[in-house]
């Protein structure tokens, strides 16, 4: 099925089996994550079992807002983006290369998302479906007052349609949506 085909829904709770299917229930997609790599500190992720960080990362899910996107065809999950509020990943908050310089209010206040992860159901890669959830990503950073989304090293080669720019002192780029009539927000930040 073509990427365009595969219906895209926000992570709720409710979805949660659907995401413990793609990810694999023992598995947890890449080496037992389940996604909490950027959200906690090294030390805390190395003492974390694979069990730990489910548990954790279903805790999330349940809190909400919803953690990202899950991608669909027909009614199984085969795509998982990640996205939310940068101040939700300790790891991109900590690191050198990817911390703030100066956030007006606070990093707590950051109007910045990052999108962290992709991981695709096998049978599933190489067919456009990262590209597809990224752009949906940015759609879906349309209506949580994003001003700008961190693409991370990995995104820099797909073409989302909108611009990149970096922070000064930031390595990795900045997305915005390109500006149009019904999203006129600048391109860049000041």
């Amino acid at each position: 099925m073509p990427p365009d085909a595969l219906a895209i829904h926000p992570l709720t709770a409710d979805r949660w089996p659907d995401l413990e299917d793609l990810f694999g229930p023992q598995r947890g997609a890449n080496s037992g994550c389940w996604c909490m790599w950027p959200r906690v500190a090294g030390v805390a992720f190395k003492a974390m079992d694979r069990e730990d960080r489910k548990h954790a990362f279903h805790a999330i899910v349940a809190a909400g807002p919803p953690p990202g996107l899950l991608a669909y065809d027909g009614d199984r999950a085969v795509g998982w983006c990640a996205v939310g509020p940068r101040v939700s990943l300790a790891r991109f908050q900590s690191a050198k290369t990817s911390r703030l310089v100066d956030e007006p209010g606070g990093p707590e206040m950051s109007p910045i998302y990052v999108i962290s992860c992709f991981f695709i159901r096998t049978g599933y890669r190489k067919r456009g479906l990262t590209s597809r959830l990224a752009t949906e990503a940015i759609e879906f950073l349309l209506h949580r007052a994003a001003e700008a989304a961190d693409l991370g090293r990995g995104l820099r080669r797909h073409r989302l349609g909108i611009r990149v720019a970096r922070l000064p002192g930031e390595r990795s780029p900045l997305a915005t949506p390109a500006p149009d009539a019904a999203h006129p927000r600048p391109a860049m930040r000041g």
